[in-house]
């Protein structure tokens, strides 16, 4: 079983149900629900890390330099 916490409407962070949350995650975290299954992917993240956690937020396409050296 797993905890799913959101913040804002772009940001997911996934724990073991009844875990902490993790010290170096920012507060401002709100409990959505629990799931009892979860993808492979976010399963892995939490076995490995203690967490699985998702932002969702546009990446800023950032120019390139094409001039060569």
């Amino acid at each position: 079983m797993f905890d799913v916490y959101v913040r804002g409407k772009s940001q997911l962070l996934v724990i073991r149900r009844g875990a902490p949350l993790p010290a170096g995650i920012a507060s401002g975290w709100r409990k959505k629900r629990a799931a009892r299954t979860v993808s492979d992917e976010i399963s892995g993240a939490v076995m490995r890390e203690g967490f699985y956690t998702r932002s969702q937020m546009p990446l800023i396409d950032t120019p390139v330099d094409v001039r060569a050296s």
